[in-house]
C-alpha cells in the first residue's frame, strides 16, 4: 500500500479544439450564417493539477477527468419587403464533464474503498465516479421588425430546452476508519481472526446508499413586442411587453412527511411591461 506514496504518478492530457464558420448570402434578401465549436479533453490522474503534493492526495484524491462541449448555432436574416426584416436562430449546445477512477491507483485487496488509518487518507477517491454535468441544449429563436411610418415595430419569441443528466454519490463504495496502524495492520493481514485478538478492529464504517443519477429537463419559453413611437420631431415613445413562463420538471421522490416539498411552483403570469420616454430640448 505505502510504495505507490512515493515516486512519481504518470498525468497526460490531451485535448482537440475545432471550429468552423460558413457565411452566405444568397442575393440582397437572404443572409445565412453557421458555426460549430467543438472541445474534446482527456486527462489520466489530470482531477489534481499541482505539480507536487506532500498529502497523498495524488493517490487518495486523484482519477481521469475528462470533457467534452459542443456548440452549433444556424442563423438567417429574411428581408422580404423593403420595410420587413426577419431573423430567425437556432442554437444547440452540449456540455459533459466525467471523472472516473484510474485503477493503477487502487491499493492491493482494497478496490474502490475509501480508507483512512490514523487521520491519513489511503484508500481510493471517495467521490468518483462522477458526471456533472451531462447536459443538452437547444434553442430557437425569431425576432421580426416592421418599420411603418413614424413606427418601428419588433416582435418575437424564444424558446429553450435544456436536458441534463448527472451521476454523483459520495462514499457510494464505503469508508473504513482505522484509529491506529496496528489496528489496521490486524484486520489487513487477516490477523485479528487470532483466538488472542477476536474480530476487525476498525473505528468507524460509512456508506451512502441512493440514487446516484438525476435526470431533468427544463424548458422556457418568451414572447416580447415593442412599438417605438416617434411621436413629433422632438418625442419618442417606446411602449412594450416581455412574457416569459419556465417550466421547471417536478421532484419525483417526495417526503410525505413534508408534502409542500413536492412541487415546484413556476408561474405562467411572468409579464413585464416596458415604457420608455425620450424628448429633445433643443
Amino acid at each position: 500500500l505505502l510504495p505507490r506514496f512515493f515516486g512519481t504518478i504518470q498525468r497526460s492530457l490531451a485535448q482537440d479544439i475545432g471550429f468552423a464558420k460558413l457565411d452566405y448570402r444568397l442575393g440582397d434578401r437572404n443572409t445565412f450564417t453557421a458555426g460549430l465549436n467543438y472541445q474534446h479533453m482527456v486527462s489520466p490522474n489530470g482531477i489534481q493539477t499541482s505539480a507536487t503534493n506532500t498529502s497523498g492526495g495524488q493517490i487518495t484524491s486523484n482519477g481521469d477527468d475528462s470533457t467534452r462541449v459542443r456548440n452549433g448555432k444556424l442563423g438567417w436574416i429574411a428581408v422580404p419587403t423593403s420595410n420587413i426584416v426577419n431573423e430567425f436562430r437556432f442554437g444547440w449546445t452540449t456540455d459533459r464533464q466525467a471523472d472516473s477512477f484510474n485503477d493503477s491507483l487502487l491499493g492491493a485487496n482494497l478496490g474502490y474503498l475509501a480508507l483512512t488509518v490514523n487521520g491519513q487518507a489511503i484508500g481510493s477517491t471517495y467521490y468518483l465516479p462522477r458526471v456533472e454535468p451531462n447536459e443538452q441544449k437547444f434553442q430557437f429563436a425569431d425576432n421580426a421588425t416592421w418599420t411603418k411610418g413614424k413606427h418601428v415595430i419588433k416582435f418575437g419569441f424564444d424558446t429553450a430546452s435544456a436536458h441534463d443528466i448527472d451521476y454523483y454519490i459520495q462514499n457510494a463504495n464505503g469508508s473504513y476508519s482505522y484509529q491506529t496502524v496496528t489496528n489496521f495492520a490486524l484486520d489487513y493481514s487477516n490477523a485479528g481472526l487470532a483466538s488472542s485478538n477476536v474480530g476487525k478492529h476498525w473505528q468507524s464504517y460509512t456508506q451512502t446508499f441512493g440514487n446516484p443519477s438525476v435526470e431533468f429537463t427544463i424548458r422556457d419559453y418568451a414572447l416580447y413586442a415593442q412599438d417605438q413611437w416617434r411621436v413629433t420631431s422632438r418625442l419618442n415613445l417606446t411602449l412594450g411587453a416581455r412574457w416569459e413562463y419556465n417550466q421547471v420538471p417536478q421532484p419525483k421522490v417526495v417526503n410525505p412527511d413534508y408534502p409542500q416539498t413536492g412541487v415546484i411552483h413556476s408561474t405562467a403570469n411572468n409579464v413585464a411591461p416596458r415604457l420608455g420616454v425620450s424628448y429633445r430640448i433643443n
